[in-house]
């Protein structure tokens, strides 16, 4: 299949996750199922309004779902999709989590703010093997309540015995949870030494979690972090994303936290 050219896909369905998050379900023409590895993404196109890069948040080998936070010109078009509207998809393109790697050992991920859309595929499948891993937890943190994303899912997910641990910004009406940033949560409940870790959100999060899961005692080449924010066309040839030698569309997004230290930067 020609990277350079998109599969014609159609709206099944469109959920709103948060005021700014909808979770679009894309059924691609000629495929029944998308299948891809957890922690890729895609290209979509939409006409009059350009292509942008997209984490896949669905479960590999189910229809394909990409969550979408409006915030400039191609999610502007999307947010005015609906069920049978047309796009384009290119893909899946980069690394991933290597979740198969890790078999027997504990999994924590790790999600500021919307990186949780990068992350959902990944706790979704390692719940569909979930015999083959030790225990799964997930530590969340988002502005306020208001804006965790698949809030069904969490649900889910803690009924299928994932360890949730969520904490927001600053203190609010009704919220009996953690009260902090990410890193925070992670210093009063660490994780086993002998877990693999998974982390995506904004830079400084990524870095300042990373640096918590290394005093836990994980070492850095088993943590994991997606460096997704700088990407354009997917393919290493725009060099919108060329850092320091690599190309995080081709040669990530998902690197090692030893790697990706090397390429982190504000922004």
């Amino acid at each position: 299949m020609n990277p350079y050219y998109p599969m014609k896909a159609q709206v099944a369905a469109v959920r709103q996750e948060t005021g700014d998050i909808k979770t679009f379900t894309l059924q691609v023409e000629g495929k029944k199922s998308f299948f891809f590895e957890p922690g890729q993404f895609v290209q979509v196109s939409l006409l009059g309004y350009g292509e942008s890069p997209f984490s896949i948040s669905s479960t590999p080998g189910d229809a394909l779902e990409i969550t979408v936070k409006n915030v400039g010109d191609v999610t502007q078009g999307m947010f005015k999709l609906e069920k049978g509207d047309e796009l384009g998809v290119r893909g899946p393109f980069g690394t991933y989590y290597p979740l198969e790697k890790m078999a027997e050992r504990d999994l924590v991920f790790v999600a500021g703010g919307f990186g949780m859309a990068s992350l959902a595929s990944g706790v979704k499948e390692a719940l569909h093997k979930q015999n083959k891993f030790g225990q799964i937890s997930l530590y969340y943190g988002a502005r306020s309540p208001r804006e965790f994303i698949f809030a069904d899912g969490l649900t889910q997910w803690k009924k299928q015995g994932v360890k949730v641990n969520q904490s927001i910004d600053k203190t609010c009406a009704g919220w009996k949870g953690c009260v902090g940033f990410v890193p925070e949560l992670l210093d009063q409940k660490p994780p086993s030494p002998r877990a693999a870790a998974f982390v995506c959100g904004p830079p400084r999060m990524i870095d300042a979690s990373a640096q918590k899961l290394v005093e836990a005692g994980i070492p850095e080449k088993r943590i994991f972090v997606s460096l997704e924010r700088r990407m354009s066309c997917g393919v290493g040839k725009c060099g919108h994303c060329l850092v320091r030698g690599k190309y995080v569309c081709r040669d990530g997004p998902v690197f090692t936290y030893a790697e990706a230290k090397k390429l982190v930067t504000d922004g």
